[in-house]
C-alpha cells in the first residue's frame, strides 16, 4: 500500500531520470534566486525524436536516463554541499537547472565538462549517435525575477538550437539576442515564402 506521503514523493520525481519534476523545482529555484547569485540553465537534448524514430523509444529513454544521471553527478545537486543546485526535468527533452554562487567562468567550465562527458558516454552506444545537448544560460543576481531570467535562458536556448546545436551560450545582451533571433526567424519565413 502506498501512503499519501510516498505517493506525493513519487509524483514529484521523474521515474525515468530520477530527477525532480517541474512543479516542485520551479518554486525552489525562485526561492534560491532570492538568496543567491547564480546561473539559470535551460537545457535540451537535441534530436530525441530522431533517436525515437530510428531506434525506438527504448533508445530515447536510455539517452534521457543517461543525461539525468550525468546532470546529477556533474552539477552540485541539493544536499551535496553549502551551495545546493536545483536540477529538474521540465518534461520531454527539456531540463532546468539553477547553480548558485557560480561565476561565468566556473559555469562555462562546468558546461564544457558536461558536454564532453555526455559525448564520451554516448559514443559507447551507437543508437545514441544523434544525441547532443544544447543549453541557454542566464547569469542571475540575488533577487532577480525567476520569470524574467527563465524567459532569457529560454530565448538563449532557442538561439543555440537555431544556430549551433550541441553547444551552450550565456545570455547575450537582450538587444543583440532579440535582433539575432528575429533576423533568423525572418530569414526562415522568407525562405519558406520563396519556396
Amino acid at each position: 500500500m502506498i501512503t499519501i506521503k510516498a505517493q506525493e514523493d513519487s509524483e514529484s520525481y521523474d521515474f525515468l531520470t530520477g530527477l525532480p519534476m517541474r512543479n516542485r523545482s520551479e518554486k525552489l529555484v525562485a526561492q534560491l534566486m532570492q538568496e543567491h547569485d547564480g546561473c539559470l540553465i535551460f537545457l535540451d537534448m537535441d534530436n530525441l525524436k530522431k533517436i525515437n524514430d530510428i531506434y525506438g523509444h527504448k533508445a530515447g529513454d536510455r539517452a534521457l536516463r543517461l543525461l539525468g544521471h550525468l546532470l546529477s553527478e556533474e552539477i552540485r545537486p541539493a544536499g551535496s554541499g553549502d551551495s545546493d543546485s536545483i536540477i529538474c526535468r521540465l518534461g520531454g527533452d527539456e531540463f532546468l537547472l539553477f547553480v548558485p554562487d557560480v561565476s561565468k567562468e566556473m559555469i562555462s567550465e562546468i558546461m564544457k565538462q558536461l558536454l564532453q562527458k555526455f559525448q564520451a558516454i554516448k559514443s559507447e552506444d551507437p543508437e545514441l549517435q544523434y544525441a547532443s545537448i544544447s543549453a541557454g544560460l542566464c547569469l542571475t543576481e540575488k533577487g532577480n525575477s525567476f520569470e524574467e531570467c527563465y524567459t532569457k535562458a529560454d530565448k538563449t536556448l532557442y538561439y543555440v538550437k537555431q544556430n549551433r546545436k550541441g553547444n551552450f551560450y550565456h545570455r547575450m545582451e537582450q538587444k543583440t539576442l532579440s535582433d539575432s533571433v528575429t533576423d533568423k526567424d525572418l530569414a526562415l519565413v522568407a525562405g519558406a515564402v520563396r519556396t
